[in-house]
């Protein structure tokens, strides 16, 4: 019996065929890490404007409370409730 080799998993929706996947993959690298890449600095740029933001609080008393959680908070490394930290 022959088997359609461009056939895709149900489950996973990769190519059944090892070989072909593996070509798939290859193929389309250059432009996933293209996309990583704009993705990352995309989102460093909207961090680094929400940073710019928080300087609003310069000179008020909680400023110092306010900021640092605030960046973790965007940077994925503190849970992300920014209204318990601005007392």
């Amino acid at each position: 019996m022959d088997r359609d080799v461009t056939q895709l998993s149900t489950i996973t929706g990769e190519f059944r065929n090892p070989d072909m996947e593996a070509a798939f993959q290859a193929d389309r690298l250059p432009e996933s890490q293209r996309h990583a890449r704009l993705l990352f600095l995309l989102s460093a740029l909207l961090n680094a404007l929400f940073l710019l933001s928080d300087w609003r609080f310069a000179g008020t008393p909680h400023f110092r409370v306010a900021v640092p959680p605030a960046s973790l908070s965007r940077s994925g490394r503190w849970p992300a409730c920014r209204s318990a930290v601005i007392w």
